[in-house]
């Protein structure tokens, strides 16, 4: 029998969540940073479009900031009126779930605005990826299976219609 795994007090949690708050934050920022940083070198030489390059800084400070809002709203703890943790918000470092979904965005994001900064503003169409894989698992687990799912009759309903075929056939036979 395997060992019973340990649960996690909401001041654990709270504290992990800050780790994980931090180490995201740090990303978001780096990235941002070689981005910006990368893009005013490439306007200075005269080799990148500012119109385009702007367009590329908003959209991933708009995604890094709404999914970091989103991250932080997750972990927002409570505390008592003598300062101690009464719930540590949703724990971040779960396996599954909306936390890692999130955390998976801002990994997307700023791995693609260090490859289109260095490389070339094409691999901002690997961000395509998010909304595809978004559509894939709704198709997985809720479309298709809603699909698929005919018409299941219960056993009432079974029996109910079993005995009106009956009738029907008394009545064409009498």
């Amino acid at each position: 029998m395997p060992p019973k795994q340990r649960t996690k007090g909401q001041k654990e949690i709270y504290q992990e969540n800050q780790k994980t708050l931090s180490f995201y934050r740090n990303i978001v920022i780096v990235a941002s940073v070689v981005q910006v940083g990368i893009t005013v070198f490439s306007l200075f030489q005269g080799n990148a479009s500012l119109f385009w390059s702007l367009v590329w800084v908003v959209f991933a400070a708009g995604i890094n900031g709404s999914v970091y809002y989103l991250m932080s709203r997750m972990a927002t703890a409570i505390f008592s009126s003598t300062g101690q943790v009464e719930d540590g918000g949703s724990d971040l470092n779960v396996n599954s779930g909306t936390a890692e979904y999130v955390k998976d965005a801002i990994i997307l994001t700023a791995f693609v605005q260090c490859l289109a900064a260095l490389v070339s503003n094409y691999f901002w169409l690997l961000w395509l990826l998010a909304p595809g894989y978004a559509f894939y698992q709704l198709w997985v687990n809720l479309l298709w299976p809603w699909f698929r799912a005919g018409s299941e009759l219960s056993e009432k309903d079974k029996q109910r219609q079993s005995k009106k075929e009956r009738k029907l056939t008394r009545k064409v036979y009498h």
